[in-house]
């Protein structure tokens, strides 16, 4: 296993260097400036930060580092790459378990890199690197996995607890992840009845159930009235009504296609429909040497947890990284095969070699976005070249406002582009104004008398001012 220790390290700073070098993204900073108008109970309570975006933990680590007047993003990342530790920890003690009940001595786990690179290539490895709830909440399911699998080798009263505080931290994290939780809660009831059974006739083993009884019930409770809160208010949560048709399960193989990265729609149809057809001999191999997984069992359980909770309660589907546990649940039964070394045959690993594939472009796009853009130096470039201005986006950002607020006290005149150029032109025909839009090869803004400027904001965007025909345009690049 020593393998996987060094691809652990390789992502560990891998991480960490997308820690340091991506700068305040979208959903951190309209956390951040959220969080700062809230108290920990309002947070608590959903007060006013009435949206999925409220992760309740990491919005109380936020409001934690803010109290100290922090204002650099790579502190508010800590939690988030503590989690990757945790991960990391309890993935490698899960290869491990399964090595210890393989029917050889595992030599096979060096002979190819699913076990090594697949954690980490999945598509919710960029979480790790964000200020967000996902990365502890994976983090905390893949912990409860493992204690899950000890559970099932052996019931015990100290595994039970790690198994709760593990999932429970994952549900809180993101509420979605107490879907996964409540199936394993549900197996290994059903599986080990008659161990709790026996332990229950201790008055003391009898005290300890109850009271994890009562703390799940307190984290179910808490989770069923936010939930209901979040459906209510917030319009615009990361879900839908469908399972299939641009639903629920077909978002997982769009998460894995780097839907939202790839931006070229037909190379993005080409590597969604490449996973599918190579997924099909990789799952018919694992069943033929393998009996239905309990993993693949908490995946359709799963499933039907989330029909139940759509159908009883009103919640939405959650799409792509709101259930990247069921990539989990999915793909550990074929590093367990691998681990038993039963099959090494190329039409089963080529799906793999293609997620690995995926998954390493993936990151260097990350990065390709990390060193290209930056909203500090187009800011401060249109604060000095054309000061006063209105400053028009395509698209409400929060980092923008973030930007304006740490470095020019609020005072850039920023506005979110509505409509047409002609109505902002029409609105503003008498003064000067910037735009910062997609880079259009058509020459639209060109011929609507918007130049563009030597200033390359990121890989997409670009800066355009606009000068009524009285007042030529003179650039300093």
């Amino acid at each position: 296993m020593k393998y996987f220790k060094y691809s652990s390290v390789f992502f560990i700073i891998v991480c960490a260097l997308l820690i340091i070098r991506q700068e305040w993204e979208y959903d951190e900073a309209w956390s951040y400036i959220e969080v700062t108008h809230n108290t920990p109970y309002e947070l608590i309570q959903y007060a006013h930060f009435t949206l999925a975006n409220n992760h309740i933990i990491n919005s109380l680590f936020i409001k934690l580092i803010q109290s100290f007047g922090v204002e650099n993003v790579i502190f508010y990342r800590v939690l988030s790459f503590c989690s990757l530790f945790i991960y990391s920890i309890y993935y490698y003690k899960f290869i491990k378990l399964k090595l210890k009940n393989a029917d050889d001595d595992g030599k096979g786990v060096a002979q190819f890199p699913i076990v090594y690179f697949l954690p980490y290539i999945l598509p919710f490895f960029y979480q790790f690197s964000q200020a967000r709830g996902y990365s502890l909440a994976i983090a905390g399911n893949m912990a409860s996995i493992y204690y899950f699998f000890k559970l099932c080798d052996r019931y015990s009263t100290k595994n039970t607890v790690l198994f709760i505080v593990f999932g429970a931290l994952s549900s809180l994290s993101i509420f979605s992840f107490i879907f996964p939780f409540a199936s394993m809660l549900i197996f290994i009831t059903l599986k080990k009845r008659k161990d709790i059974l026996i332990k229950l006739k201790s008055p003391i083993y009898a005290l300890a159930h109850i009271m994890m009884l009562f703390f799940l019930l307190l984290v179910v409770y808490y989770i069923y009235e936010i939930g209901k809160a979040l459906n209510t208010y917030d319009l615009c949560i990361a879900g839908g009504n469908s399972l299939f048709k641009s639903g629920m399960l077909s978002s997982l193989f769009s998460f894995l296609a780097l839907q939202g990265i790839v931006t070229n729609h037909l190379f993005f149809i080409v590597i969604r429909t490449s996973i599918f057809i190579t997924l099909i001999p990789a799952l018919y191999i694992l069943y033929k040497n393998i009996k239905m997984p309990n993993e693949h069992k908490l995946f359709i359980l799963t499933i039907l947890l989330i029909l139940i909770s759509h159908f009883f309660f009103k919640s939405k589907y959650p799409f792509t990284r709101t259930i990247s546990y069921l990539l989990l649940f999915f793909y550990l039964p074929f590093l367990v095969l691998n681990i038993k070394n039963k099959t090494h045959k190329f039409i089963y690993n080529i799906h793999f070699f293609l997620l690995i594939s995926i998954g390493l472009y993936g990151i260097a796009a990350l990065f390709r976005t990390a060193f290209s853009k930056n909203t500090y130096g187009a800011l401060a470039y249109i604060n000095n070249n054309f000061p006063n201005v209105p400053i028009f986006f395509d698209l409400h950002n929060p980092n923008i406002d973030l930007y304006n607020q740490f470095y020019f006290q609020g005072k850039l005149p920023v506005k979110t582009r509505n409509g047409a150029i002609d109505e902002i032109i029409d609105s503003n025909k008498n003064q000067s104004f910037v735009l910062v839009s997609q880079d259009d090869s058509t020459n639209t803004y060109t011929a609507h008398n918007l130049v563009k400027t030597g200033y390359v904001f990121d890989n997409s965007l670009a800066i355009f001012v606009f000068k009524p025909k009285s007042a030529p345009v003179q650039i300093k690049n």
